[in-house]
């Protein structure tokens, strides 16, 4: 880390004390990404331009997850530190700051250098055989990459392809399978390119034999099991849902915010159904989600379900909904449960519309 001006430690110090403050970022921060435990906006500094990824851990889980391993910022900086080392291009590290509680972790903040970003060139394959580059020479130095979205790679004003978040890096003993593993990720997310076609890139690049059939098993898996995880967050704290504990065995599910006006309608024992069905036709049909909330009991024979429901809808509005999100169920079912599950062309296109609006 470059020995930086005594105005920008003061500001980086300014930003920190605010993150240790109230687990946010400054307000006239411009925020570029929020998630429920992590912020990560641009800032501005006397010497130009930066990024501060700020990290807080309300949930036992995350808690738990650091108790006993370097805090987000410092693992981060230190996973850009070998990437620069390899010749990479990345972020410069400003600033780094981590505190605990005791042993549980507290806050973290990292602060990087903004970088001259230019118009990404070139056509898919050409933009995926740059990061199965990059790829296979994080392999051959024995580092693995389990967050290849293009997302995590900009194209700088001098053609160049950089590393921005390495969040996910880890060391890895065997160089082969951490080829293999990429190559994986690299495929699953390739969903602009046939399957062949992207594997013929991967195998240009070094980093997997073009019959290796297992890479595709492997990307198939992995798709798969995104977007489950994508489809069982209606049932657990995250950026969309929130869960609250009602007596001793109730649980009420609900997407975040306060309630809208409406009601509580009774479910009974398909509640569960018509709410994870919901999901599915919101994740796979990108369809609106019609009930903001469901009621049940975490005991084998609870007495069913409750399912809240806005107020401006009638009778015969909320039985078709009630009645849509149960063939959903049905139809979708593999994302709820283990074992089949579509073929890779046809994860692709869901992951894809993940970032398309809803209807």
């Amino acid at each position: 880390m470059a020995p930086l001006a005594a105005a920008d430690i003061a500001a980086i110090d300014h930003v920190w004390q605010c993150v240790l403050a109230t687990g946010r970022l400054p307000a006239a921060s411009l925020l570029v990404r929020e998630r429920l435990v992590r912020q990560v906006a641009r800032i501005e500094l006397p010497s130009g331009p930066a990024f501060a990824k700020a990290m807080s851990f309300p949930r036992t889980k995350d808690k738990l997850r650091y108790a006993l391993r370097a805090l987000p910022s410092t693992r981060e900086a230190a996973m850009l530190a070998l990437v620069r080392g390899l010749g990479l291009p990345c972020p410069d590290v400003l600033g780094v700051h981590a505190a605990r509680r005791g042993l549980l972790p507290f806050r973290s903040l990292l602060v990087l250098r903004a970088l001259d970003v230019g118009v990404e060139r070139g056509d898919a394959v050409q933009r995926l055989c740059a990061r199965a580059a990059i790829a296979a020479r994080l392999a051959d130095h024995g580092l693995l990459h389990t967050d290849l979205n293009p997302d995590n790679f900009v194209p700088l004003v001098d053609g160049r392809l950089a590393v921005i978040d390495v969040q996910s890096m880890q060391r890895s003993r065997d160089r082969r399978q951490a080829k293999a593993e990429m190559a994986a990720r690299l495929l699953a997310e390739a969903g602009d390119l046939p399957p062949l076609v992207a594997r013929e890139v991967l195998a240009a690049a070094g980093l997997v034999a073009i019959n290796d059939e297992r890479v595709l098993a492997m990307a198939t898996d992995l798709m798969a099991a995104w977007l489950r995880t994508r489809a069982r967050r209606c049932l657990q704290g995250s950026t969309e849902f929130e869960v609250h504990r009602i007596g001793l065995v109730g649980v009420e599910h609900r997407h975040r915010g306060d309630l809208p006006p409406g009601r509580w309608i009774d479910a009974g024992r398909d509640g569960l159904v018509v709410w994870l069905g919901q999901r599915a036709l919101e994740i796979v049909e990108r369809s609106a989600p019609v009930f903001v909330a469901l009621r049940r009991s975490r005991l084998p024979l609870g007495r069913g379900c409750s399912l809240f429901v806005r107020s401006s809808l009638e009778g015969s509005a909320v039985a078709a909904a009630r009645t849509a999100a149960s063939t959903a169920f049905a139809r979708h079912r593999w994302l709820f449960a283990r074992g089949a599950r579509p073929a890779l062309v046809e994860l692709q296109r869901l992951r894809q519309l993940q970032t398309e609006p809803l209807r």
